[in-house]
């Protein structure tokens, strides 16, 4: 059975604890090594067997060599050197004391990894699948693109596997970027993909000229599907956020209206008499006031008691009405 070489440090290991054990008893073996000037590797780690030729009396003390981990690999598509002579003394000779070990051939070999070109475009998939998995935005009304989709990156020739991290919301508009992982054993390669979202919705328009103050009838409004991509502010898109509130500034015919610029009416002004009502132990006690501020329903307002000439604070419940 081939032992991957994930496993390989925890493998070698244990492996090596082993053989030294039965080397001990059955008397020092020889193992010697041929090692190549070149080579190439597909892997994110590199191994005796790689880089050597090996030759021994002992069949499983070969096998464990071969598989004996030596160092990480070089990125996809890049090489690195091993030095021979530092490689058997410090760290192969250490692992395998009992074991003589003869070392001919290169004395410095440079191992270099395999590779293959991942295109960003050939992932749109899966790049579709993560942001269909994420957007909240009703469906039909936007419209996504990866602008990067020609960039390349280099990888193990080998299977891998991808995940997207970095868009904080469920609504991205407008150009933003995120971050593509390819996980390759234990390797991660990271890519930045940069792309545009575009946003078009239902808006309400004003149909006509609304004065400051003025309130919003249904006449007002017009519905218009729009780009509304670059719009950092709150849209009107329904009739119930519109109908019946004031204007707070002028708004020219053909403006989208926001929530910033329209107001509840209130139904309790400045100087008003009102009631307020508190529950006390279940008990229902109302008491006549004054309102100093101007309010809708279910907003807050200072009201001072007319008898006490307390200030206290209320909830508008309805017209004349406030509760504790």
């Amino acid at each position: 059975m081939v032992i991957p070489k994930m496993f390989n440090v925890v493998y070698n290991y244990t492996i090596c604890l082993f053989i030294t054990c039965i080397i001990s008893l059955a008397g020092a073996v020889q193992v010697s090594f041929v090692f190549r000037d070149s080579v190439m590797v597909n892997d994110t780690l590199i191994t005796l067997g790689d880089i050597a030729g090996i030759r021994s009396t002992d069949g499983s003390l070969s096998d464990v060599l071969r598989n004996f981990v030596v160092a990480d690999a070089a990125p996809a598509g890049y090489s690195r050197f091993i030095c021979r002579d530092d490689l058997i003394t410090y760290k192969v000779q250490s692992q395998f004391k009992s074991v003589q070990l003869i070392a001919r051939g290169a004395v410095r070999t440079c191992i270099a990894t395999n590779f293959k070109e991942l295109i960003v475009g050939d992932v749109y998939d899966s790049i579709m699948q993560y942001i269909n998995s994420i957007v909240s935005w009703p469906a039909g009304s936007w419209n996504f693109s990866v602008l990067n989709t020609s960039d390349k990156i280099k990888i193990f020739n080998m299977p891998y596997r991808l995940e997207f991290s970095g868009i904080n919301t469920n609504r991205p508009k407008g150009q933003f970027s995120f971050q593509m992982a390819i996980i390759q054993g234990g390797k991660v390669m990271r890519t930045p993909l940069r792309c545009t979202m575009k946003i078009s919705l239902p808006v309400i328009l004003a149909a006509s000229p609304i004065m400051r103050g003025e309130r919003i009838t249904p006449d007002k409004c017009v519905f218009k599907t729009m780009d509304v991509t670059h719009y950092s502010v709150i849209l009107c898109d329904s009739l119930s956020q519109v109908v019946g509130k004031r204007a707070l500034r002028q708004i020219q015919e053909g403006n989208v209206l926001t929530t910033k610029w329209l107001q509840e009416i209130p139904v309790v002004e400045k100087g008003d008499a009102i009631r307020i009502i508190s529950n006390i132990n279940k008990v229902k006690v109302a008491v006549d006031a004054v309102a100093r501020e101007s309010g809708a329903i279910g907003e807050k307002i200072w009201a001072e008691n007319a008898a006490s000439h307390k200030m206290v604070r209320v909830v508008i419940k309805s017209k004349g009405h406030a509760e504790l």
